[in-house]
């Protein structure tokens, strides 16, 4: 990985390991998919939409790195829902005449 790619996904990787798994590398083959789940629920709405898509993009980028280098048998990136973000969501569906 880039050092700029490093540097943007640690700060949710480390909260992620914090709160999920403490006991360095022997604990990565732990986590699975609850844990995961779990993570994204507590923390997909601490932030605005774009924070929280760049959240599940770090995990995924985390969980298939764990997964390819065999440090976890499990390949968990799948879990991480993408986050949608429509333009102009906010808008209202209709107008009226007035």
């Amino acid at each position: 990985m880039a050092p700029r790619s490093i540097v943007r996904h640690l700060p949710v990787i480390r909260r992620f390991l914090h709160e999920v798994r403490s006991g360095g590398a022997a604990a990565l083959c732990k986590i699975n998919q609850e844990d995961v789940i779990r993570y994204i629920e507590r923390h997909a709405q601490d932030w605005s939409p774009r924070t929280g898509k760049a959240m599940c993009w770090s995990l995924r980028a985390f969980l298939r790195y764990l997964h390819h280098r065999g440090l976890n048998a499990r390949p968990l990136a799948d879990w991480v829902p993408s986050m949608r973000r429509w333009k102009l969501a906010t808008l209202p569906t209709y107008l009226p005449a007035a």
